[in-house]
C-alpha cells in the first residue's frame, strides 16, 4: 500500500522541487501591454510583489482599518503602471493626479491589475459597494 502511495504521488509530481535559491531566482513578476485608448496608446501593467500587495492594503485602510473607497482605483493603477522592464511609473504621491485622470481609463487598468493580481474578493465587493 506504502509503495502504491508513493508511485501516485510521483504521478503527481510533473514539475522539479525548488529550492529557496531557486525561488528567489524565479523571474514571477509578469509585465503585459495593455490599450488605453483614452491616453492615446499603450501602458505596462504588472504583477505585484509582496511588498506592493501589502502597500495597497495599508493604502485602501482609513485610519479607523475599515475599507476606504477615496482613490481606489488611481493607487491600483500607481502599483501597476510600470515601464517595459516593471518599474513602476508612479509614486504614491501621484496617487491624486492619477485619481483626476479618466475613469474609463483608470477602469481598463483596474481590470488588467485585477486579472493579473487578483484583487477582487469580499473587501473589494465591500470597498466598491457590491
Amino acid at each position: 500500500m506504502a509503495a502504491r502511495r508513493q508511485t501516485m504521488a510521483r504521478g503527481k509530481q510533473s514539475l522539479p522541487m525548488l529550492d529557496a535559491a531557486a525561488i528567489l531566482a524565479a523571474g514571477d513578476i509578469r509585465v503585459e501591454a495593455l490599450d488605453v485608448p483614452e491616453w492615446g496608446g499603450r501602458v505596462y501593467v504588472k504583477t505585484w510583489s509582496g511588498v506592493e500587495r501589502e502597500l495597497f492594503e495599508v493604502a485602501v485602510m482609513d485610519a479607523g482599518g475599515k475599507l476606504a473607497r477615496h482613490a481606489f482605483r488611481a493607487k491600483v493603477a500607481q502599483l501597476s503602471l510600470c515601464d517595459a522592464g516593471g518599474k513602476l511609473l508612479f509614486t504614491a504621491d501621484q496617487i491624486e493626479a492619477l485619481h483626476a485622470k479618466s475613469s474609463t481609463a483608470l477602469d481598463r487598468v483596474m481590470t488588467a491589475a485585477d486579472r493579473i493580481n487578483t484583487i477582487t474578493g469580499a473587501a473589494q465587493d465591500e470597498l466598491l459597494g457590491n
